[in-house]
């Protein structure tokens, strides 16, 4: 579920940019940056990493029993996970410039469509109920311990929150009929 909603955002991201900016190729590049590697990555686009996934806890019930109509289905509630996804302008020194310009026209995407639903997106999978896309605030300190954990130069960057991408397995467990009443004296002392 993670890869399904991560190629869409990144797809009409992308699709986006080369749009705007009137661009041949695409302009967003999945990548790690971590090792160091991102000195590997071509000049001149954004790169598009996955920095966090942690799980949304506003879950009801943990319980995996829910009552229906024909007894009482074992199947177990969906993890819901806000992925983090780090936007960085990967540019030579000459065209600095142009890169936070790139990088502007990506918030300004997200300014615009922070919510990711089939009306808005046809290509996001059905599974997938919406995706809703949050600009995360991250001090200079943060930033710094966060640069040096990737093992990865500094490089201008936003990070986004993508919210509420949720696991589940559709397979029931068990089907236990419901108890209609209780059988007196059924224990005996």
């Amino acid at each position: 579920m993670i890869s399904l909603a991560l190629h869409t955002i990144h797809n009409n991201l992308n699709k986006h940019l080369k749009e705007v900016l009137q661009l041949q190729k695409e302009t967003v590049v999945m990548h790690t940056l971590s090792e160091g590697k991102n000195n590997s990555l071509d000049a001149n686009n954004l790169a598009f990493t996955v920095v966090n996934i942690e799980v949304e806890n506003n879950r009801t019930t943990n319980s995996p029993y829910l009552k229906q109509s024909g007894g009482i289905i074992k199947q177990y509630p969906p993890i819901n996970l806000n992925v983090y996804i780090l936007i960085s302008s990967c540019f030579k020194t000459e065209q600095y410039l142009e890169g936070l310009h790139w990088l502007s026209e990506a918030i300004s995407f997200f300014q615009n469509k922070p919510v990711f639903d089939s009306r808005n997106t046809p290509d996001l999978s059905p599974e997938i109920e919406k995706l809703t896309m949050e600009l995360v605030n991250v001090d200079i300190q943060q930033q710094g311990h966060f640069w040096a954990a990737l093992s990865s130069k500094y490089m201008p960057s936003v990070i986004y929150k993508m919210k509420q991408v949720s696991i589940t397995e559709n397979k029931m467990k068990a089907i236990l009929p419901m108890i209609q009443k209780a059988i007196p004296n059924l224990i005996k002392k």
